[in-house]
């Protein structure tokens, strides 16, 4: 029996929020099993981990705010390996993740909400679902859907009432892997990989999708021209550099694409789709570890791509799709844990000691204190300083962004005193990291930037 995962990209508003008492949340605080309710705004101050053991419950209504800051002083709730978060809001009481600065009061004050790294398997409904105002940007967005239920793979919607309510929704996406419920599948209802309509916009590049059960896009089209067809029309809905293939209505573009508008954008030369096997390494929907979504050796998936902005947020690729050589979904997800994906290619965590590690005995600290790492951003050695007040034993670790530990650079007993330490992480590939110092009571952590 599959379980039913659902991802909901919605931005939901309470109409009213009643007077609420503002807790800050620092690291320290998450410590066993907490609990957080809705009669509370809880603010992020600076990265907040729920470790192994530890259990985070959010109830529904909560709202949860983030301090401003970019890299190693912005703010994030962190689900730790071994760590567990229950957050189940409800269509009239959503859990709302923003930023301080914004009101939920004010539903035209919408913030971005940005994501990496999202699994959405076996739903009994559509896949990724966005709605009225969204424009966060996305990468690595992954989708499987069962074969006998669930509905359109991204289903987008923008105004209703009215169908030109502003603002559109407009989001951007990298990297996205689309797997539908099977082209011979009996799911009826797994009608489009992508259907886009209420005046809704989007723009897919470097995506695959694969293996429905019906059609690869429609776009509303509406006599009053307050539709999606405008949003094409204007820019704000593009899909380029995808790859198109295995749809149970035919093999012909004119079968992916049914109506003639869309049919002559998606097929034009200058929008780099094609229309050829992807090549992943397997389609599996049962427990017997056959789902690898990652391309095959001489897939036409490892070209064809362009690159994402620049911009601190979208990670540099060399493929389409989702998954490069490695498989970030292994030993974290469900569709992990319960077998269905096989774990080949999965980022083992490493743990590394060869470190050089000085102390500087001429200076006295009166703090722990954890130092931003120097150079950042770094090619592959970087600089870490730390202070010890008094002995005690000291752990310092390295995560990547989906809360895997990467490196322990630091285990053990040190006396009072600064240390400095220089790390090579040449076995890494670009990306932020979070480096973190446990000693004495404190815990602290900053971000830091491989760039290879």
């Amino acid at each position: 029996m599959y379980r039913m995962l659902k991802v909901f990209l919605i931005l939901l508003f309470p109409t009213l929020l009643a007077a609420q008492n503002v807790i800050q949340v620092a690291d320290a605080d998450i410590v066993g099993d907490v609990h957080w309710t809705s009669d509370n705004t809880y603010v992020l101050n600076g990265f907040v981990f729920v470790e192994e053991g530890e259990t985070l419950t959010i109830e529904a209504g909560t709202v949860v705010k983030g301090k401003p800051g970019q890299a190693e002083a912005a703010s994030a709730l962190i689900v730790a390996r071994g760590g567990k978060i229950f957050a189940e809001g409800t269509p009239t009481q959503p859990i709302i993740f923003t930023a301080e600065a914004d009101d939920v009061n004010d539903p035209n004050d919408l913030p971005a909400v940005n994501t990496r790294y999202l699994v959405s398997a076996f739903n009994d409904d559509d896949g990724f679902d966005y709605d009225e105002g969204f424009r966060g940007k996305g990468q690595f967005w992954f989708l499987i859907q069962a074969p006998d239920v669930g509905g359109t793979g991204g289903e987008h919607d923008g105004g209703t009432t009215p169908e030109d309510g502003l603002p559109f929704a407009i989001p951007l996406i990298y990297n996205a892997t689309y797997i539908g419920s099977g082209a011979s599948s009996a799911n009826s209802r797994n009608d489009f990989a992508l259907n886009i309509r209420d005046n809704a916009g989007g723009k897919y590049y470097n995506s695959v999708f694969t293996d429905f059960f019906g059609r690869g896009a429609q776009i509303e089209d509406l006599a009053s021209g307050e539709d999606s067809r405008a949003r094409l029309e204007a820019g704000d809905l593009i899909l380029q550099n995808n790859l198109w293939f295995g749809f149970g209505a035919g093999s012909a573009t004119t079968d992916l694409f049914a109506q003639d508008f869309v049919h002559s954008y998606v097929t034009d030369a200058a929008n780099n789709n094609r229309f050829v096997d992807p090549q992943l390494r397997g389609i599996s929907r049962s427990n017997d570890g056959g789902l690898d979504p990652r391309l095959a050796e001489g897939s036409p998936g490892l070209t064809g791509f362009v690159q994402p902005p620049d911009d601190g947020f979208f990670a540099p690729v060399d493929y389409l799709g989702a998954f490069g050589p490695g498989n970030w979904a292994a030993d974290w997800t469900f569709i992990s844990e319960v077998g269905i994906l096989n774990t080949a290619g999965a980022r083992t965590p490493r743990v590394i000691t060869a470190v050089e590690e000085h102390q500087n005995p001429s200076v006295l600290p009166t703090d722990y204190t954890l130092n931003q790492n120097y150079p950042n951003p770094f090619n592959p050695t970087t600089n870490i300083n730390y202070t010890v007040v008094s002995t005690a034993h000291v752990r310092l670790t390295v995560y990547n962004l989906l809360g895997q530990k990467v490196a322990t650079l630091v285990d053990g007993v040190r006396p009072a005193g600064s240390y400095t330490l220089s790390w090579d992480a040449s076995n890494l590939a670009s990306g932020i990291y979070i480096y973190r110092l446990d000693a004495g009571e404190k815990i602290q952590s900053r971000k830091m930037m491989l760039v290879r």
